[in-house]
């Protein structure tokens, strides 16, 4: 068992310590449906704790922004009510409880000042099926398949001073749409079901230096593991990698160029073109 720790240029550790983010305040005009089915938790869900928990395993960040909640929502020629956000429309929490082929979604989030001087990465872990995201009226990502993350650098289109306003546009037909939709029916039935339509993973903000790691890919095999830190650096820079076993005692460590692998085996480790001995305590 390992935990990588990145760093580049300066040191930034990627810890694993989450702390809960603030939920956004809406109007509590949202009313859950009655769904088919229900499980014990169903009557605890609500505004306030519509998946409140961080939602990424690895490069977890202690500064975050859930963006989850009551959002506005216009389905179609209807008009505009409130949506529970991540919930799909066909769902009863989400409060609308129908499918509409295409879906507007808004709401507004404060930036929190002491995120000053970083950039802004917006995540979306899931929107089915075709999303456009604009924030302030500025186009910033246009996404296309429900089942995949996706985010986008909104520090340009953000507005100092002022509440910001984000749109994401949806549309989904389910069958009659090119992307893949496994069993998914606008006529459900035998072993087809109802579709899981607009967002339905949870959204969130979160600042990072201008040179972060954007990914981590590790493999393992039966000599050892390998780690590539995909990052947002500039040419040059350097990415530190560590390993420490369960009890957080650092076992080895190296250096390589950014965005080049990193390789362990029982005897050596490699990043880029540099080979070391691996030590182990």
């Amino acid at each position: 068992m390992f935990r990588p720790v990145t760093t580049i240029a300066a040191t930034v550790l990627l810890t694993f310590s989450g702390v809960p983010a603030s939920m956004a305040t809406a109007e509590q005009t949202w009313q859950p449906g009655q769904p088919p089915l229900t499980t014990p938790w169903t009557d605890q869900v609500g505004p306030d704790n519509a998946l409140p928990e961080y939602p990424r395993p690895q490069l977890t960040r202690e500064r975050w922004l859930n963006l989850n909640g009551l959002w506005d929502y216009t389905g179609g020629e209807n008009a505009t009510e409130q949506i529970l956000v991540p919930y799909p429309p066909e769902s009863g929490l989400s409060g609308v409880q129908r499918h509409d082929d295409q879906m507007l979604y808004e709401r507004t989030f404060d930036v929190p000042a002491d995120w000053s001087g970083q950039r802004l990465i917006l995540h979306f872990g899931a929107v089915d099926q075709r999303a456009e995201v604009s924030v302030n009226g500025r186009q910033v990502a246009v996404h296309e398949g429900g089942y995949t993350e996706f985010s986008a650098d909104i520090t340009d289109a953000v507005e100092p001073g002022a509440p910001q306003r984000l749109t994401v546009a949806v549309s989904d037909g389910n069958e009659t749409q090119p992307y893949p939709v496994g069993k998914q029916r606008n006529d459900p039935g035998g072993i087809l079901y109802t579709g899981a339509s607009g967002i339905w993973q949870t959204v969130w903000l979160e600042p990072v230096a201008p040179a972060h790691v954007t990914k981590l890919d590790i493999t393992p095999d039966l000599t050892g593991f390998g780690i590539n830190a995909r990052t947002a650096a500039d040419d040059g820079e350097q990415v530190e990698v560590a390993v420490r076993d369960a009890e957080g005692t650092e076992v080895t460590k190296t250096t390589g160029p950014a965005g080049e692998p990193c390789a362990w085996t029982s005897r050596n480790r490699t990043c880029g073109r540099r080979t070391t001995r691996t030590s182990t305590t």
